[in-house]
């Protein structure tokens, strides 16, 4: 069953239910107000009965059954055997229970209460009967000084009237279930097109492997929004399918050098077995030295590329903290002066990441400063950067600078794969925050990144 279909039968169903829970109640409360009204007249005409014997003395009501008919008229008032209430049937029964007269079409029926009630008094009994074809409401009354009358009234005209509302009501609910099914399948292709188009789109790049797929994303509801959160998600992907040939190309490109190189000393060594000692070793030095570089290249290319951070926790960092061991250690390696100038400074990121992206910093600084000049790190209100005493970067060389593979002219003869600014700007982006570079006022390239701030309390003793 398809969601169009699922929609308009639930829509109908609900106005099934809505229909005839309203039908139920309009029929009860009909019902019950046609029977409070037979209960009602038969009541207030046993009431004028009772008090018309009460005024004309005891037993009046039963004299004779010749002239019981006329009394009772007499005792409605002259308007007939039920006055203007238009009951049916009325009876009178003597103090021994039997049938003194009656005044209508039928009889109704004695009953044992019916007895009792005229010998010895009692409540009022009102029943439901079946007289002939028809269904009376009969009402037993006492008649002071004994005896009883017996009214009745023909419910036929309101079971009718009750059995056309039944047939009405139903007919009614029929119609609101079929207009409900209607409306509901029109409303739910309405809504259920923008879906159609997705699941189309979807089926396309699941078959075709394309991505440039059109997505309508023109209505402001939650289907909508779903079109284009899957129009921005194809355009994600597909930035990332571009990245990711943009990057296999590059590293193809890059990979090539140090492997013809390799290749080439590999060829050397195996062609000519008794090189000198020193070729030997010159060749040697230059396969340890390839195979160090194209190791590092291999490392870069799997951090930037999987992305090894990105199931780190975010947390709180001290990012002064992260600097002073990322600076420590790199003193340690390389024995080169390195300055450092902390604030106390707490951001929101991945601890590892950061101290990736510092270590970069640091030793992208290292590379291109003379042996004999300090690095300089600073790290304040999130900010963290590092200056080297290089030649600083070209004024073509800023803008491409954290491009991935990217290496200016002055770089070419030195070690180094061109990914570790590219992994600085991605840590940055990724927490929030961006890289930055340019040239120092006194010589030399800063370079850097900075995060927002956040508040930091430390912890107590």
């Amino acid at each position: 069953m398809t969601l169009r279909t699922r929609l308009a039968v639930a829509l109908a169903m609900l106005s099934a239910v809505a229909a005839t829970t309203a039908a139920a109640i309009a029929y009860a409360s009909t019902s019950g107000r046609l029977a409070s009204e037979v209960n009602q007249s038969l009541t207030q005409a046993a009431a004028r009965v009772v008090s018309a014997s009460s005024a004309m003395g005891p037993g009046t009501a039963m004299m004779g059954q010749a002239g019981s008919a006329p009394m009772a008229s007499q005792m409605m008032g002259g308007q007939g055997p039920l006055g203007a209430l238009g009951l049916v049937v009325v009876q009178y029964l003597r103090p021994d229970g039997h049938l003194v007269s009656v005044q209508g079409q039928v009889p109704l029926p004695v009953l044992g209460r019916d007895r009792r009630i005229a010998r010895s008094g009692g409540a009022a009994w009102l029943r439901s009967e079946a007289v002939g074809q028809s269904e009376y409401r009969v009402l037993t009354e006492p008649l002071p000084g004994g005896g009883a009358v017996q009214l009745g009234r023909d419910t036929s005209e309101d079971a009718a009237l009750l059995g056309s509302l039944r047939w009405r009501l139903g007919l009614l609910d029929l119609t609101i279930v079929l207009v409900a099914a209607a409306v509901g399948w029109l409303f739910a292709r309405r809504f259920v097109r923008p879906l159609r188009h997705l699941a189309l789109a979807a089926e396309r790049v699941a078959s075709t492997g394309r991505l440039d797929v059109q997505v309508e994303t023109g209505s402001a509801d939650e289907t909508g929004r779903l079109s284009q959160a899957f129009s921005v998600m194809l355009g994600s992907l597909a930035e990332l399918r571009a990245q990711q040939q943009h990057l296999a190309e590059d590293a193809g490109h890059e990979l090539r050098t140090p492997l013809t190189s390799l290749r080439t000393n590999v060829d050397i060594l195996r062609r000519h077995e008794t090189l000198p000692a020193a070729t030997r070793s010159r060749v040697l030095g230059a396969l340890d030295s390839e195979l160090s570089e194209l190791t590092a290249l291999v490392n870069e290319l799997v951090e930037l590329n999987a992305d090894r951070h990105q199931e780190e926790a975010v947390e709180v960092v001290r990012l002064d903290e992260v600097a002073e061991e990322v600076v420590e250690r790199a003193r340690q390696r390389s024995g080169r002066p390195i300055t450092l100038k902390a604030e106390p400074c707490a951001v929101t990121g991945q601890p590892r990441a950061l101290a990736r992206a510092v270590s970069n910093l640091v030793d992208n600084a290292l590379k291109f400063s003379p042996p004999s000049s300090p690095v300089e790190v600073s790290v304040r209100s999130g900010r963290a950067e590092v200056r080297d005493h290089g030649t600083g970067l070209g004024a073509e060389d800023v803008p491409r600078v954290f491009d991935r593979f990217y290496r200016s002219a002055a770089a070419r003869s030195k070690p180094g794969s061109g990914l570790g600014l590219a992994i600085v700007s991605q840590v940055a982006e990724a927490n929030g925050g961006r890289a930055f570079a340019g040239n120092h006022p006194d010589g030399g390239a800063v370079i850097g990144f900075e995060l927002p701030c956040v508040p930091h309390v430390e912890a107590s003793d």
